[in-house]
């Protein structure tokens, strides 16, 4: 048996769009530190030559930056020119390029009675400029790339593309529409993409970071006068069970991994790299319905807040009295109804009920009239 390593990757050659980013900068690092010879291609000539300097540098490693935009093909053909001359032909491809925008962000998470009087803040204020310019670098920035970033492994029947996906494909956050739908179209992508070049020797993976701070999405999770946690951000790390953002080096293990020789059986997957919170979504949906999601039962986004931070082992956010002693299956909840109790922001009580003529496929929710909500 030979000895487990990423060895196979010292001396090839790969191409990171988005590399001058936080998440790009650190597994950039990471692939240089295994000898692996890198292009950054960032529409920021002067950014990504000054990061692969700076790495180079440090790591005393084969880094260039080279401009490239990442919708448009001529310029992805350009820059692999260029690569090709300088580092050789390139076996290892990272569709790094993304984000999100304000223009593509509604203001408000749900819909109130209130706001059909400035439907400005929500889905219907949407600028659709700010929409197509989301999904395209998101979605269309991963397709183009891979066009032209691929055929030299084509010649050799063998490479390896990483996608960069998101948490936000499997359960999209409120209020960003467009990088949720794209990134779900990534994943449906590398699948696809996945069983088109199997026969090429060619592996097609992904990974789906969770909650990470970005200089995309800093503006929503960041308070910018305190510099701490906006609410959003609170929201966040309170539903993570790690409690915590994560930081970009995390995703170097996972992204490795997949690069190299040691999946090589591995194609069309995505790794969740989120601190645990697929694994919160599926206790929810396992809890609650074996055959449905937790997407499909209607109530307010602040229960199933709470009902997150139930199940993390939290009561904050205004769990109350029984429903803390929940612990398992519907079968251990608190009340005879089998209903589970929760006091909302407005301090009323409702009852998330699943009362047994109608079974575990139905969960209804009802204004409570528990004696125990007169408090």
């Amino acid at each position: 048996m030979k000895k487990i390593s990423f060895d196979d990757l010292n001396g090839k050659v790969c191409v990171i769009t988005g590399g001058a980013g936080v998440i790009g900068i650190s597994l950039v690092k990471a692939l240089v530190s295994v000898g692996t010879k890198v292009a950054i291609v960032d529409i920021n000539e002067e950014l990504a030559q000054q990061v692969a300097a700076d790495i180079s540098k440090e790591f005393d490693a084969t880094c260039i930056g080279v401009k490239a935009n990442v919708l448009d093909k001529e310029s992805l053909e350009a820059a692999k020119l260029v690569i090709n001359e300088k580092l050789g032909p390139i076996e290892l491809l990272i569709n790094g390029a993304g984000g999100n925008s304000p223009q593509a962000t509604t203001q408000v998470e749900q819909m109130e009675e209130a706001d059909l009087d400035n439907l400005e803040k929500t889905f219907y204020g949407l600028q659709m400029e700010g929409f197509d310019k989301v999904f395209a670098l998101n979605f269309k920035g991963t397709i183009l790339p891979t066009m032209v970033f691929t055929r030299d492994m084509l010649l050799k029947r063998k490479g390896s593309v990483l996608n960069i996906s998101s948490m936000n494909s499997y359960h999209p956050l409120t209020k960003i529409p467009a990088y949720s739908a794209a990134k779900a179209s990534v994943n449906n992508f590398t699948e696809w993409l996945a069983v088109h070049l199997a026969k090429m020797g060619i592996r097609v993976n992904a990974i789906a970071p969770g909650f990470f701070i970005t200089s995309q999405n800093r503006f929503l999770v960041l308070d910018e006068k305190t510099g701490g946690y906006a609410p959003r951000g609170h929201k966040i790390v309170t539903n993570t069970p790690m409690g915590k953002f994560g930081d970009p080096d995390d995703l170097q293990g996972g992204s490795l991994y997949l690069l190299s020789d040691i999946s090589s059986f591995v194609t069309g997957i995505v790794i969740p790299v989120d601190g645990g919170v697929q694994c919160l979504q599926r206790s929810i949906r396992n809890t609650f319905l074996p055959h449905q999601t937790i997407q499909t039962i209607s109530y307010e986004p602040h229960i199933k807040t709470k009902l997150q931070n139930l199940l993390a082992g939290s009561n904050q956010h205004g769990c109350q009295d029984h429903a803390t002693q929940w612990t398992a299956g519907p079968q251990q909840l608190p009340f005879p109804d089998g209903s589970l109790k929760c006091r909302n922001q407005c301090g009323q009580h409702l009852l998330l009920s699943w009362p047994s003529c109608e079974g575990p496929d139905h969960l209804r929710k009802r204004q409570s009239d528990c004696p125990d909500d007169q408090k």
